[in-house]
């Protein structure tokens, strides 16, 4: 009898000690996720560092300010290009102005400047977040990149250009992920052109993706029915069936 109370206590004695075992995991466990998610929380920048980090030029703050939503950060995602694209103007023309005093000419400020919006991380940063932000002015600009054939200047963009600054509208689109640009995305599913062809004797292939390619990859971002296939013509099915959607 003695024999089997010391059993009974000694089951009772292994079960409390596993239950206060699991007790002791579960609060590290959940200490642990505490601590990560203080972590996270601590690693997020606040609205003034934002701020100051946007001023400063920092790219990844201003596409973190457009994720937020937060139209206060409108004001300095403005100042930033405009202050920036100022500063460029005002050095073209001092360009301009020296080398006319040397009977030179080349015409070319706003060839650069325009260059400078496509090229500029920090400017195409500040453009995509107020675009996001809903900053219509931005958004058209994007917009009108799908079909830009010309310059300002009117000089006519080569055909590597067009794909360049076509391809580049579309990774920004993706970004933006407004549904009411899908309807300007769809038609560049026809664009499955090699923008670099082989050229015959020609060492490399220099291989980039298609312009259909950075549309397919948009559309993902704000479309929930998308082919699950990289086929162009499954693609161009898709938008023909559903485009109606998006007038």
């Amino acid at each position: 009898m003695a024999a089997l109370v010391g059993a009974e206590q000694g089951q009772v004695s292994v079960t409390m000690s596993q239950r206060i075992l699991q007790a002791v995991v579960v609060a590290t466990s959940l200490a642990c996720v505490l601590l990560s998610a203080v972590r996270v929380q601590a690693k997020q920048p606040s609205h003034k560092e934002l701020l100051e980090q946007i001023q400063g030029g920092d790219r990844a703050a201003m596409l973190e300010a457009g994720n937020t939503g937060d139209t206060s950060f409108v004001p300095s995602l403005e100042a930033y290009i405009q202050t920036n694209m100022s500063a460029l103007s005002n050095d073209l023309v001092k360009l301009e102005e020296k080398a006319q005093q040397f009977g030179r000419t080349s015409g070319l400020s706003m060839e650069r400047e325009l260059a400078s919006r496509h090229s500029e991380l920090q400017i195409q940063a500040a453009q995509m977040a107020l675009a996001k932000l809903r900053v219509e002015k931005y958004l058209d600009e994007i917009i009108s990149e799908l079909t830009a054939t010309n310059t300002p200047s009117g000089r006519e963009l080569s055909g590597t250009e067009i794909y360049e600054v076509k391809a580049g509208a579309l990774k920004k689109l993706a970004y933006i992920a407004n549904p009411s640009t899908i309807k300007f995305i769809g038609p560049c599913l026809y664009d499955t052109a090699d923008p670099y062809p082989y050229v015959p004797g020609a060492r490399d292939k220099f291989l980039v993706s298609r312009v259909a390619s950075d549309a397919m990859a948009a559309l993902r971002k704000m479309i929930t029915d998308a082919p699950v296939t990289n086929d162009f013509t499954v693609w161009q099915q898709w938008w023909e069936q559903n485009k109606g959607k998006y007038p």
